[in-house]
């Protein structure tokens, strides 16, 4: 209780502080949604920033210099995917590693009861109670314009969405009621059969095919699409994305004409 009271404390007294005028100018120029905000989503963006931005333990990787902006960058993308989510500042995220580039990973495959370590090109990664990593030139990309639906941060941190209820990613985050949960599964998972589908039979899927790989992904996959590319989404599957506007209270048709 003691620890909560210092945090909100803590974060009351970021939000009392004037927003820096050159982070505000960076936003205004370089997160396309930003115009279509009102004053009070606005404010809430910049709060939302400035804790990120404090509470975070940021770091460049592979000889990065990681400037403020670079990070502002990152927050303001995550301050705008939350912004009908109440004051949700990904507590478990303690880490935001940010490569120059994309980076080479190592992963582990079992192959015939042998399991083998690879390594593959990575653009970024979400860990269960751990760090986010991202690569730097996606995160200017997709904050820059609706870049065919393609959005690393919103990718990401949907992924820690996702784990609020579970330390495996699984395609549903956590839902108010019984009611929007069921709507929830009904309308996703129609959805992503329809990807896998239309993936395996040469058809031009919904979104992404990397959506295809698995539920958790599609989830990720699918908040690109509504945040960068609302139109297309909503005029294909109008109830998938009504399940999608319902669960972060937002609609961004409203910044797509």
């Amino acid at each position: 209780m003691f620890f909560s009271w210092l945090k909100r404390r803590r974060r009351d007294k970021l939000k009392s502080r004037p927003f820096p005028p050159q982070w505000k100018e960076f936003v205004e120029k370089h997160l396309w949604q930003y115009r279509a905000l009102n004053g009070d989503e606005r404010k809430k963006l910049e709060n939302s920033i400035a804790i990120l931005f404090a509470e975070k333990n940021w770091e460049g990787c592979n000889d990065l210099e990681l400037n403020d902006l670079s990070k502002v960058a990152v927050a303001a993308q995550v301050g705008l995917l939350t912004l009908g989510l109440g004051e949700e500042y990904f507590d478990n995220v303690m880490s935001v590693l940010i490569y120059p580039s994309a980076y080479r990973a190592e992963s582990q495959v079992a192959t015939g009861g042998v399991v083998m370590a690879t390594q593959s090109d990575r653009l970024g990664e979400a860990w269960y109670r751990g760090p986010v990593i991202l690569s730097l030139p996606d995160v200017f990309e997709g904050a820059s314009g609706p870049n065919h639906a393609r959005n690393l941060v919103f990718h990401e941190f949907a992924h820690q969405l996702d784990m609020l209820n579970s330390s495996v990613a699984d395609g549903i985050p956590p839902m108010e009621s019984s009611d929007q949960a069921e709507a929830w599964i009904s309308n996703f998972r129609r959805a992503y059969q329809q990807q896998v589908h239309d993936c395996q039979t040469g058809h031009r899927p919904l979104v992404d095919r990397y959506g295809a790989t698995n539920e958790a992904e599609f989830f990720a996959v699918l908040t690109e699409a509504f945040f960068q590319t609302p139109k297309p989404l909503s005029t294909h599957d109008p109830d998938l994305y009504d399940v999608l506007r319902t669960y972060y209270r937002q609609d961004p048709l409203r910044w797509a004409h």
